[in-house]
């Protein structure tokens, strides 16, 4: 299984440029958590509007703060989709000038409610002031009262913290699982912690780490759910051996060609606190593969 990115890119760049159409920070006080997770929440939303390049300049400001400021909620904004259309065009390629007072007001919305979903739960522990004052500095370019490794860290830290909170118990429920299932006759553990049995042992070469494979699998979570088939899709998976998460990766050098192992995958060896959003698989979950090696080149 091809390891997958979790819902937010961490990457974002925070611009430094300095402009004085934001007012004077000497009065702001980031002296508490509070103010500065929000101060480098805020500065993280206005690194969104980097990926619309050059025309990001074209955009109205202050109705783009306006925007911003007035859906920091779960309010629907679905009614923006066709205003975003009709400022990009379908392949988001284009940008219509006429198009530029509602599609800021817009673009902001649909920004504020973005990070509204991923910070819902913990509004107690952000200032919205000062997050809703570090995204119009963002805009201006000028949120440089936090340097750009510090707001990353914090940022990085407070996702890693709602994350843990929200799914923590996965991870116990995952270790209780493995720590049952390695008293079953024939379990095998190495030592990352892996587990495997052999349904049927192969004969001839293993893969290496810059093989290519090619595999049927069908992968449940503990609790029997079906998250992923090539089996039930009746078409096997090529992909490099380091290409996958690592509890594939060790596995499959394990294994001869014909071979198919049941593996039992912990959570750090699958995708810890961060599987693709869209999945069935949750932070923090251990996971079950049946595999059969097919081919090796």
């Amino acid at each position: 299984m091809k390891k997958k990115i979790y819902i937010i890119s961490l990457s974002l760049l925070f611009s430094c440029a300095q402009d004085k159409s934001v007012s004077d920070n000497e009065n702001i006080n980031l002296d508490d958590y509070s103010n500065r997770i929000g101060y480098a929440l805020g500065s993280l939303a206005a690194g969104e509007l980097s990926q619309f390049g050059e025309n990001r300049n074209k955009l109205n400001k202050e109705l783009l703060i306006d925007g911003f400021n007035s859906n920091l909620s779960d309010k629907d904004c679905r009614d923006c989709d066709s205003v975003m259309m009709a400022l990009f065009g379908p392949y988001g390629q284009d940008f219509d000038l006429t198009k530029i007072d509602a599609g800021s007001t817009c673009l902001g919305r649909m920004i504020a409610n973005s990070f509204y979903q991923i910070c819902r739960g913990a509004e107690d522990e952000i200032s919205m002031e000062m997050l809703k004052f570090a995204f119009k500095q963002g805009v201006y370019k000028s949120d440089t009262l936090i340097d750009q490794a510090e707001k990353m860290k914090m940022v990085q830290d407070f996702f890693g913290k709602k994350i843990e909170q929200e799914y923590g118990l996965n991870k116990t429920k995952s270790k209780e699982f493995l720590e049952e299932n390695l008293k079953k006759d024939g379990v095998k553990v190495t030592s990352s912690g892996l587990q495997y049995e052999i349904i049927k042992e192969g004969s001839g070469d293993k893969p290496s780490l810059t093989s290519t494979v090619t595999v049927h699998y069908h992968g449940t979570l503990i609790d029997g759910t079906v998250f992923d088939s090539s089996i039930d899709r009746g078409e096997p998976a090529s992909f490099g051996v380091n290409q996958v998460i690592k509890g594939w990766t060790e596995a499959l050098q394990l294994m001869s060609k014909g071979s198919k192992y049941r593996l039992y995958i912990p959570q750090e060896l699958a995708y810890g606190a961060s599987p693709h959003p869209n999945s069935p698989i949750e932070p923090y979950m251990a996971l079950i593969f049946d595999v059969e090696l097919l081919e090796i080149k």
